[in-house]
């Protein structure tokens, strides 16, 4: 059951119904054990995941938010919102989270499902 039933409902509020602290704790595990699986299989060695830490809930929160405020400022590529240099620049990117923190955890490590229980006869099992 839904956990709020108000039409009062904060925007903080709705986003945590959806994203609770057992989600999030699910996530950040997924997401650094998908991250050690590539590292054990040297699969990235000569890329920037050899510098890789494991990431936390609160990193995880941030990195959702950048994601949700990319829609305000619309750019052409994912690292504008970090280039300084842009006609409209976005500071706040830089303020909360480097930009290969960020293609790191988006373009390459947030995981939310254990590999090890991939079942071939089915094509949702991730979800």
């Amino acid at each position: 059951m839904f956990p709020y039933t108000s039409e009062d409902m904060t925007e903080m509020e709705y986003f945590h119904a959806y994203f609770d602290e057992q989600f999030m704790r699910h996530l950040v595990a997924e997401t650094n054990r998908y991250a050690g699986h590539l590292i054990e299989a040297g699969i990235l060695q000569a890329s920037r995941m050899i510098r890789w830490k494991d990431t936390t809930v609160p990193e995880l929160y941030v990195f959702f938010a950048l994601c949700l405020l990319q829609k305000l400022s619309e750019k052409q590529v994912i690292q504008d919102y970090w280039n300084k240099e842009a006609a409209v620049p976005s500071p706040v990117f830089n303020k909360y989270m480097s930009r290969d923190r960020f293609l790191l955890l988006l373009l390459r490590c947030l995981h939310f499902e254990n590999l090890e229980n991939f079942d071939r006869n089915d094509r949702l099992w991730r979800v």
